[in-house]
Order: C-alpha cells, then sequence, then structure tokens
C-alpha cells in the first residue's frame, strides 16, 4: 500500500511505501512514474541495515570495454554489494552488450543490450537484487568498444 505525501499548497512531495518487512519508505516525487507512461519506475532498494550506494559513469558515458567499479570503498570481509537498479543510455552509433559482474571476468551475473543511438534511458529493476561475492566488488562493462553508454546504478553494501 502506498499513501502519497503531499505539502500545504497540495504539490505531491513523496510517497509512502510499506516494504515487505513492514518498515515504511519515503519515495521521492521526483521519482514517481505513471502507469500508463510506458517507464518503470526506479527501485529505490531497502538497504536493509546496510550503506546505500548511487553510481554515476563518468561524463561522457562508459567509452571503452574496461570495467568500472559501482562504488568506491569495497565492501568488508563478510559484506556484500547490492545492486536494486540500473539505467542506462548507449549515445554512440556503436550497439552492446552490458554486463553487471563480479570480480572475475567469468562472473557476469547480469547481462544486457544497449542498442546504438538511444534516444531514451532504459531502466532495469532488479528484485531480488543482484548480489556481489563476499567482501568483493560489483562491476559495470561494456562489451564492445566505442560506445558512449551513460549508466547509473543503486544499491547498498551489507
Amino acid at each position: 500500500m502506498a499513501t502519497l505525501v503531499r505539502s500545504s499548497d497540495e504539490d505531491t512531495i513523496g510517497v509512502v511505501v510499506t516494504l515487505g518487512d513492514g518498515t515504511k519508505a519515503v519515495l521521492p516525487a521526483a521519482a514517481i512514474v505513471s502507469e500508463t507512461g510506458g517507464v518503470p519506475a526506479i527501485n529505490v532498494s531497502p538497504t536493509q541495515g546496510g550503506t546505500q550506494f548511487q553510481y554515476a559513469s563518468p561524463t561522457g558515458g562508459l567509452t571503452d570495454d574496461a570495467v568500472d567499479i559501482f562504488y568506491a570503498v569495497p565492501p568488508a570481509t563478510g559484506q556484500r554489494g547490492y545492486c536494486g537498479s540500473l539505467q542506462f543510455c548507449n549515445g554512440s552509433a556503436t550497439p552492446s552488450e552490458i554486463v553487471i559482474q563480479t570480480a572475475s571476468a567469468s562472473g557476469v551475473i547480469w547481462r544486457g543490450y544497449a542498442p546504438a543511438s538511444m534516444t531514451e534511458t532504459a531502466s532495469v529493476v532488479f528484485d531480488p537484487p543482484l548480489q556481489g561475492g563476499d567482501g568483493g566488488l560489483l562491476y559495470v562493462k561494456m562489451v564492445t568498444t566505442g560506445t558512449a553508454t551513460r549508466v547509473s546504478a543503486q544499491g547498498y553494501i551489507k
């Protein structure tokens, strides 16, 4: 169940949602997307007692097939990184696969496709969140060089 939160002048400023474990979270109005808009709402993953992270690719996007790390500080031993949502837009004329992987090159845990010359951002919600290895990093990588893919991700470390 969701409850709108409104200001005194009746502007919607957010929605209070009840999570599966009974806790309540506020989804800011900027993240609310109409069901008729054809775009999925961005997942605001509960941190479940962890530390939230937000990732944004470098200016100009990912332009080669090198990996980029989602968070600056790696999880401690016994902790894992969880990715709850990902947004990407490839502005280049070169299409590519986009992957999320763990530290090892063979550790691809999600694979998607970034078409050439995208005009809209693709949003992916992972429910349950993608999970990295114990104390390991999560990476995003374009499989093809020559792309200009802007990527954002949200999740938590616990």
